[in-house]
């Protein structure tokens, strides 16, 4: 079981965290926890966008929810996550 930090929000935040995260995919649950701890403001993101998607991120790049709040801050990520992957060419 993954150990949940002290919240604000007392200890009825804490029980609805640890109850969602063991529906979380264990690869996405410590972008969530860095979420809920006001760690990562990135990671609030992207775990709203994971958790909207179902949890199948590959989708997220062809988001198709226009009207959602984080589509513009999310699509720039996702723009910039794939720029810092993409191997630099080199002269011959």
């Amino acid at each position: 079981m993954t150990k949940i930090p002290e919240l604000e929000g007392g200890p009825d935040r804490k029980k609805s965290i640890e109850a969602k995260i063991q529906r979380i995919p264990r690869r996405l649950r410590a972008k969530y926890l860095k979420a809920v701890t006001r760690t990562s403001r990135v990671a609030a993101m992207a775990a709203f966008c994971d958790e909207c998607m179902g949890y199948q991120i590959q989708e997220i790049p062809v988001c198709t929810a226009l009207d959602c709040p984080l589509w513009a801050w999310r699509r720039r990520l996702v723009e910039e996550d794939d720029e810092a992957t993409e191997t630099p060419e080199t002269d011959p």
